[in-house]
């Protein structure tokens, strides 16, 4: 018959179910896009300790990814009544805010962690996507360029500002923000299509078919890298197979 753990198992079995470990397993789900188990992590965690600000705010992040707003509003707003500091409670809270409307109360709420974390580049990068939102690509451009200064290997900030100098006409520019955006991730179908349209934009045709192509392998029925690319004359890149 199997024995009993005892000592250091019986202890490991423990911290196993420490509300900090059932935490970091809901943020491994929800990496991996597991909206129910990250849901269900995050839930077991605040009924072993209801004061968990970083259990409440991760369980406001499923609930908007889910289209749960209000839910979301509620749980992000519970996080910051107990962490103040939690720059995920504010920012999931901003996000829920604009689902529902209410841009200016979700930018209230980014600049409310904002004076508190000034280098917070999170913080930057969606109050950037918000103002965007509302056609102020200068200001914009002006938060992409503080998330790009707070955190140098923010990918997705370099992203968004090479797509505010896009909205700006500064297609040079755009194109070296892709370029750096890409230094980062050689594989996004985003900043290699960001790429491709600011090159295009300067008559640089070659290097936007050769941008469209490598967007193309990695993803063949990308929309707007297939129009690029029959505007421009390039191949569409390997088609994925289409079954019955």
């Amino acid at each position: 018959m199997p024995r009993a753990k005892t000592g250091k198992s019986a202890s490991r079995v423990r911290r196993k179910r420490t509300p900090s470990v059932i935490v970091a397993s809901g943020k491994e789900s929800f990496r991996d896009g597991e909206w129910d188990g990250a849901l269900s992590s995050f839930d077991a965690a605040i009924s072993r300790d209801p004061e968990n600000a970083a259990a409440w705010a991760n369980k406001a992040a499923v609930l908007e990814v889910l289209g749960k707003p209000d839910e979301a509003l509620i749980s992000a707003r519970r996080a910051i009544a107990l962490a103040p500091g939690l720059g995920a409670g504010h920012v999931v809270q901003a996000l829920a805010l604009a689902r529902l409307g209410k841009t200016e109360e979700a930018l209230e709420s980014l600049e409310s962690l904002l004076a508190l974390q000034p280098r917070n580049a999170l913080a930057w990068l969606n109050r950037g996507v918000l103002l965007a939102r509302t056609g102020d690509a200068r200001e914009a451009l002006r938060c992409f360029d503080r998330a790009t200064v707070c955190d140098p290997a923010y990918s997705l900030a370099w992203i968004n500002q090479g797509a505010a100098l896009l909205a700006l006409s500064r297609y040079r520019e755009a194109a070296a923000s892709y370029t750096h955006a890409l230094s980062l991730r050689p594989d996004s179908v985003e900043a290699l299509v960001g790429h491709a349209s600011a090159l295009a934009a300067v008559g640089e045709a070659a290097g936007a078919r050769g941008s469209l192509e490598r967007a193309l392998a990695v993803d063949p029925e990308h929309e707007r890298a297939t129009e690029l690319a029959e505007a421009l004359g390039g191949s569409r890149g390997p088609r994925k197979p289409r079954h019955a």
